[in-house]
């Protein structure tokens, strides 16, 4: 094998890796993605709750203020329609409600927190996923230029030990060829002799 042909061996199998590793981070691009859709997808489902349990607070409070439910006829009934403590009870369902709200907005916002943690999470754990995978395609990129190193010496011992032996079969013709036109020399020395 010549030394070009390692040299082609080794950049088709670059090629391959290079190929290889883009493949696989476009995999963990994909997951991570798919991770991250998902955590979108529950951010948007906990707004939608928080929303419908907003909505819920507040026509329960309309509900608890109105003047023609059964709030107002208790207090009609026991002639506290107009009083100040009327107006109190209506101050304490709207803070109640408020407080509600407020502390539903709050969980929320802090389950939203932690979603958008995943995300942050779920993109470090991808990036971990790609140093990984290029950590150990260098590794056999080190192992391989170590193989085409050895292959390449190889075949240049084999060209040098194919040379010697060129040489030394060159020599030992030339050495027959002395030998047997000596030996022809003295054979025919001996017949005019």
């Amino acid at each position: 094998m010549a030394v070009e042909s390692i040299d082609d061996l080794q950049n088709q199998t670059n090629q391959l890796y290079d190929e290889q590793m883009k493949q696989q981070e476009n995999i963990i691009n994909i997951g991570t993605q798919q991770a991250i859709d998902e955590i979108e997808r529950n951010k948007q489902k906990l707004q939608q709750e928080t929303d419908k349990t907003n909505k819920a607070l507040y026509t329960d409070y309309q509900k608890q203020i109105n003047p023609y439910g059964v709030n107002a006829e208790n207090l009609y009934s026991q002639g506290l329609a107009k009083s100040g403590l009327a107006e109190t009870t209506k101050a304490n369902y709207y803070n109640t409600y408020q407080n509600a709200r407020t502390e539903a907005t709050n969980n929320a916002n802090n389950i939203k927190a932690d979603f958008d943690a995943q995300i942050v999470q779920a993109r470090q754990n991808g990036d971990l996923q790609k140093a990984q995978s290029a950590l150990e395609m260098y590794k056999q990129k080190i192992n391989d230029l170590s193989n085409y190193y050895n292959l390449g010496f190889q075949a240049n011992q084999f060209a040098y030990q194919q040379q010697r032996d060129t040489v030394a079969d060159n020599q030992w013709q030339q050495q027959f060829n002395q030998s047997l036109n000596q030996f022809n020399y003295q054979k025919e020395r001996d017949i005019n002799a």
